[in-house]
């Protein structure tokens, strides 16, 4: 056990440092992130007090949150997340450096909890999802959503014609995440699946605009090489079959989650 805790909270400790370094052009690469975000506060029903954003990043979500609700509290893991994302705050509102399956407010205080494609980075999304239920006040809701398994395919079926390696995180079946909320203890909930694709002149704008979002970490033990100039020109050619009038698409398969606390 004590073997597995120093894992996961290694693997904290490198997100952490990964979306730090990826705070300050976060916004200029954000487009899936504010799409998907728009759409997932739709599921919110007159909310109202005190909004906690769970893995909050630059809050670049900030306005639209804050204009729902009296108080807006975010929580992000990475220390330069939150320094850039306290400049853009109200006097009266705060961000907080902490972990979505810890988070340090008291249970019931909060009347939203929203996480905007930030839970994949759990190690353990049964407690995050756990930690939610336990701060929502009696009337409180809750709304997420993550990139399922399907994400990325042209970017993932083009590295296997290099190699065997992950190149990219590993998404969740939606069936492991219903199971996942059920085991926390959510009795009714409701969700949808949602496919969007994004377009792109060329794979090196293609793999910019992931790395701008910090979507580009892999938690893996063994080495893939460096990304040479060949092997960048053979992953670009097997990319280029997916390529249509648009440009070279990559795809996203997105769960949208919903629950109010008073149901459970």
């Amino acid at each position: 056990m004590m073997e597995a805790n120093n894992l996961s909270a290694q693997r904290r400790h490198q997100i952490a440092r990964h979306f730090s370094r990826a705070a300050h052009a976060y916004t200029s690469h954000d487009e899936i992130q504010q799409i998907l975000g728009q759409r997932l506060m739709q599921y919110l029903s007159e909310p109202s007090g005190r909004i906690a954003d769970i893995g909050c990043g630059p809050a670049s979500l900030y306005q639209p949150l804050r204009a729902l609700g009296d108080h807006y509290v975010g929580i992000d893991v990475a220390t330069e997340m939150v320094a850039v994302a306290r400049r853009k705050l109200q006097r009266t509102d705060t961000v907080l450096l902490a972990d979505a399956e810890s988070l340090p407010l008291q249970t019931a205080c909060v009347d939203v909890c929203f996480a905007n494609m930030s839970l994949q980075w759990c190690a353990n999304l049964i407690q995050a999802i756990t930690e939610m239920k336990r701060v929502l006040t009696p009337q409180g809701q809750a709304a997420f959503n993550l990139p399922l398994e399907g994400s990325f395919n042209e970017l993932q079926q083009s590295w296997r014609q290099l190699d065997d390696m992950p190149h990219t995180q590993p998404f969740k079946s939606l069936n492991t995440v219903l199971s996942q909320i059920e085991q926390a203890g959510i009795t009714g909930y409701h969700y949808a699946v949602i496919e969007h694709t994004q377009w792109f002149a060329d794979l090196k704008s293609l793999m910019r605009s992931i790395k701008g979002v910090g979507a580009n970490f892999v938690g893996r033990d063994n080495n893939p090489g460096l990304m040479t100039p060949r092997r960048f020109a053979r992953l670009s050619e097997n990319y280029e079959q997916y390529r249509t009038e648009n440009g070279l698409p990559l795809t996203w398969q997105v769960g949208q989650f919903y629950f109010l606390s008073k149901i459970n």
